[in-house]
């Protein structure tokens, strides 16, 4: 093979593993656990963040964000597999401690705490809902549902109020989080 052939072959092998380096650079997964800071849906009014999780080991709270989000109501999520309905688990992790909201064995009308990543209590069933245009969550407590039988989804009372576990209402904009 001559020099110049050579030359035209190693051109092409050059230019192909490029190739192959942009298009696997753009195949690269996306994070899908960093969406934006969850935030409950009060009668239109979106509260970006509004868990506060200050205190690990403590009650949450729902607080707005009109002051702006500091990282201790800043959430990611954390994929925990899929359910039998083909719903998505996913567990609720503060930016600030690496806790997460945790249904903690209650009751209807108890309260969710920040706990350490480790039980069914801390995982979450996600249940996608429009409203009007956009796209909200509400988040079945995955722990209850297994270890008690009971359908309790996270809700927010108010600002500043404890966030509650209530029987699940897909219609409540309080348990509706985007």
């Amino acid at each position: 093979m001559s020099l110049k052939v050579r030359a035209g072959v190693r051109k092409a092998m050059a230019a192909a593993l490029l190739m192959i380096a942009v298009v696997a650079g753009f195949a690269a997964p996306a994070r899908a656990d960093d969406p934006p800071p969850y935030g409950a849906l009060y009668t239109d009014a979106y509260y970006f963040g509004s868990i506060n999780a200050a205190r690990p080991g403590t009650i949450l709270l729902s607080e707005s964000c009109a002051a702006g989000c500091y990282n201790y109501q800043r959430w990611h999520s954390l994929g925990a597999g899929k359910s039998p309905s083909g719903h998505s688990i996913l567990k609720l992790q503060s930016y600030l401690n690496n806790q997460c909201v945790s249904s903690h064995a209650s009751t209807a009308g108890g309260t969710a705490y920040s706990a350490a990543c480790s039980t069914h209590y801390e995982n979450w069933e996600v249940f996608p809902v429009s409203h009007n245009g956009g796209t909200f969550y509400v988040f079945k407590s995955w722990g209850a549902w297994v270890n008690q039988g009971l359908h309790l989804c996270l809700q927010a009372n108010g600002n500043p109020a404890y966030v509650r576990m209530e029987p699940c209402d897909a219609t409540n904009n309080r348990q509706r989080w985007g």
